[in-house]
């Protein structure tokens, strides 16, 4: 968060990064749960109101990386590659490293 001064006051702002469309195909293949997306770069970055902000997610890489990757690469994200849309994190990182052994048949 950032804060713009004017001569009204300050005025708290952030800014976002703008990725583009959601690959409809697959969203609906998944039963409208996956919304992957593209990183489009810098160029895109908007500075918005704070106010405006309805809810904050996390685009997780569409893509396993080695840890040699995270040791060299400190670019957070990466013009033209893909983004999935992460609503609540610690949930479904949860998720993903549950037990199949534990699931409970309906």
């Amino acid at each position: 968060m950032f804060f713009h001064i004017t001569e009204h006051g300050d005025h708290p702002v952030a800014l976002v990064s703008v990725f583009g469309p959601c690959d409809e195909e697959l969203y609906e293949r998944s039963s409208e749960v996956i919304e992957l997306m593209e990183y489009r770069g810098d160029s895109t970055l908007c500075v918005i109101d704070v106010k405006s902000i309805h809810s904050v997610v996390g685009m997780v890489p569409d893509i396993r990386v080695t840890r040699n990757v995270w040791l060299h690469d400190h670019q957070h994200l990466h013009e033209g590659k893909l983004y999935v849309v992460s609503e609540k994190m610690g949930f479904e990182v949860c998720m993903g490293s549950r037990d199949p052994k534990l699931d409970i048949d309906e």
